[in-house]
Formats: structure tokens, sequence, C-alpha cells
């Protein structure tokens, strides 16, 4: 595929963020789903912070291959392909029906 797929980890730039957003280069998991991912210039991500200590009920813990952290699906974003690095990792299903729940959660969808 050429495209990003649902549930990829990429290094995205996330440049021109206010006070607490992810800033600059950091993880991310595409959660926008395959046919948008293929045919938009844009694609949904939910940045990974390193750290996690503390978990909120809109964060997901995750450790996908060598990624350790947890998804802040509070800050779910759009944003355009060229944004997007390399692709790091692809998340489990499991890992995938959580950050689900919480952004389900965020947008009061459950």
């Amino acid at each position: 595929m050429t495209y990003p797929v649902r549930g990829a980890i990429y290094w995205v730039h996330l440049e021109r963020t206010v006070d607490s957003q992810i800033k600059k280069g950091s993880l991310a998991v595409v959660v926008s789903n395959n046919i948008s991912n293929q045919y938009a210039s844009r694609v949904l991500v939910v940045p990974i912070a390193s750290r996690a200590q503390k978990l909120f009920p809109f964060e997901v813990p995750i450790a996908c291959e060598s990624i350790k952290g947890k998804v802040l699906a509070d800050q779910a974003r759009s944003i355009d392909k060229q944004r997007l690095g390399k692709q790091m990792a692809i998340c489990d299903q499991k890992t995938i029906d959580q950050i689900d729940k919480a952004l389900k959660l965020v947008l009061q969808l459950a």
C-alpha cells in the first residue's frame, strides 16, 4: 500500500501548536479510515507521549514493537500527509480497539 494505514505509527511534524499540545516532531497513530487515507490529502492522527505514569480514561497505554508510552486521544488532529515522516510500527488490533474506545469517550459517542 502506498498510503498510510489505520493503526500505523509515524513520526509526524506537529509545528504550530499552543500551550500543552504536543510540539515539534512526535510519534502519532493514524486513526482515520483506510478509504480516507487512500484518497484524501489529510489523515487523522493521535499523538503518543513517551511518559505514561498517569493515565486518564481518554489515554491509552501503548507498547507496539519498540514504541512505549501513551496515546493522547484528546489531542486528535487532522494533518496533511506531507507532515508524515517515517513509519515506525503498526499497532495490534487490541491497541486499536482501545484507541477507538478512548476516541468515543472524547467525542462523547459511547
